[in-house]
């Protein structure tokens, strides 16, 4: 099953959560691999993405990893979008300004200004 966050997971559920034998991956490589209760990884290994192994002495909950990724993720996006959002927030003030010296240039002199010129009529 893949995950909006780019996550999977690979294994037996049962009565729609993750239980069984499993392996759960990040986007980064590493994984929760072994048996699986209820969502949390009972006994197994948290597996590197150089291979290296470390058995899992502590249940690790898919919900907090989930949740972890998908937080890891959304900030990842954000970082690699707020120059567009930057660059799209100062293009539309700079149309707003545009349009508010127009309107004020067709009040002062009573029609629209001539291309070129700012100021006067």
């Amino acid at each position: 099953m893949e995950y909006p966050n780019d996550t999977k997971y690979v294994g037996a559920f049962r009565y729609g959560n993750i239980s069984g034998e499993g392996i759960y991956l990040w986007r980064n490589g590493e994984a929760l691999s072994g048996s699986f209760e209820h969502g949390e990884l009972k006994k197994g290994d948290h597996i590197y993405p150089d291979g290296s192994r470390i058995p899992v002495s502590d249940p690790q909950g898919w919900l907090k990893t989930y949740t972890a990724e998908r937080d890891a993720a959304e900030l990842k996006y954000a970082k690699e979008h707020i120059r567009e959002r930057i660059l799209g927030t100062a293009l539309f003030l700079y149309e707003m300004e545009a349009a508010a010296q127009e309107e004020a240039h067709r009040e002062y002199c009573n029609g629209p200004s001539l291309p070129g010129i700012k100021y006067g009529c």
